[in-house]
């Protein structure tokens, strides 16, 4: 099963490999453009907010955007590649796309930590790191999911779905609570955002940092979206023929 998940990832690995300085300003330039004007325009008690905001979107706007373009440019174009991965099962198509993306997020936490234990002066022991790194890959995971869904059952044409992409993506990171409390939203709209699983894993997220209890009905959610994915990999996805 692994080895149709490492060539697909490394067919799509291609552009890192041949564009180093390119992919190395989309690693770095990315999260510190985002990290660095909030974190001196807030102030200290909102420097968790903005870190883990910071992570959340390295897994989520790039991972949709990139997963959902490859598949609906394909579906587009009929492009060679498409057909050659139709004998791949879904869930190794989706899981070999999202290890190239995947690179791209690790790089950019790294950049993230780096940040966050100078400029916002975290203490960031290494159960802290492992347990965020866990949100992490359940973030990049379900945005992955989400970039396959949009994908193959979004608009046809791949310019309308990278734009159904792209407002997705930037929903569900700035929408959500991730860069802000979620206290600021009306009750409402609270409720309405712990639907989002990017709001819930600002949540555990924020509460490791601060060293406070997770919030179960959070842990819940993610463990829901988790199964739900899975059972759609697995189960629900299919390749379209003619």
């Amino acid at each position: 099963m692994s080895s149709p998940i490492l060539a697909t990832t490394q067919i799509f690995t291609k552009y890192a490999q041949r564009n180093p300085f390119f992919y190395l300003l989309g690693v770095v330039l990315f999260p510190l453009s985002l990290l660095l004007p909030l974190s001196v325009l807030a102030g200290q008690s909102a420097r968790v907010d903005i870190f883990i905001g910071s992570a959340i979107c390295a897994t989520t706007i790039t991972t949709i955007g990139d997963i959902s373009d490859i598949i609906s440019y394909d579906r587009y174009s009929n492009a060679i590649s498409f057909f050659i991965t139709r004998p791949v099962k879904p869930h190794q198509y989706i899981l070999g796309i999202g290890a190239s993306t995947l690179f791209y997020n690790l790089a950019g936490m790294a950049v993230i930590f780096v940040a966050g234990s100078w400029l916002l002066d975290f203490q960031l022991s290494a159960a802290r790191i492992a347990a965020v790194l866990v949100l992490i890959f359940l973030g990049w995971f379900n945005s992955c999911c989400v970039g396959f869904a949009i994908g193959m059952w979004g608009p046809r044409d791949h310019r309308a779905n990278a734009n159904l992409a792209a407002v997705v993506g930037y929903a569900l990171t700035f929408l959500a609570p991730a860069y802000y409390p979620i206290s600021v939203l009306p009750p409402g709209l609270q409720e309405l955002s712990l639907t989002l699983y990017t709001t819930n894993l600002s949540l555990v997220g924020k509460s490791i940092l601060r060293g406070e209890p997770l919030p179960g009905l959070c842990l819940v959610v993610l463990a829901l979206y988790f199964v739900f994915n899975l059972v759609m990999l697995f189960k629900l996805a299919r390749w379209r023929t003619r």
